[in-house]
């Protein structure tokens, strides 16, 4: 199915199961220190971690929990061009989570500023668009963070 065809309930349907058992984020890629955005959702019902592979592709993975009294959950997780996507055609719809949907969102035009050519024969703009990218993600990291 053309995700671009999803009616907006449903839209708003999957967007709901983002704002309360998912996350919008920015994570960096350790190796290249490439900042990347990321959304996923964490359920235990495997049915509905299936819709969003259906819908937008990415990996579902098992989490298996050490209490063997709790239930297995899966998480569906999508990063980086797919993932801002993704959360573009759901912002209408997100609730709690439009701030770090925005930070995201604003992570994929950093990175599309200049190409890799451009980062490569003037690193300076590589070192600038990485500052850039550090800080949306310090952002992004102090809204998600659990607790008081």
């Amino acid at each position: 199915m053309d995700i671009k065809l999803l009616p907006d309930w449903e839209l708003g349907y999957l967007a709901g199961f983002i704002d309360a058992d998912g996350s919008i984020g920015i994570v960096s890629v350790a190796k290249h220190k490439q900042y990347v955005g990321q959304i996923a959702v964490t359920n235990c019902n495997k049915d509905i971690v299936d819709l969003y592979a259906k819908y937008f592709g990415g990996k579902i993975r098992e989490r298996i929990w050490k209490n063997s009294k709790w239930k297995p959950c899966y998480e569906w997780k999508l990063t980086a061009d797919q993932a801002c996507d993704v959360i573009a055609l759901l912002y209408a719809f997100l609730k709690l989570k439009q701030k770090q949907a925005d930070l995201v969102l604003n992570l994929h035009q950093i990175k599309n500023e200049h190409n890799a050519t451009a980062k490569r024969w003037h690193p300076e703009l590589k070192i600038e668009s990485d500052k850039r990218c550090a800080v949306l993600k310090e952002q992004c990291a102090a809204l998600n963070k659990r607790g008081t």
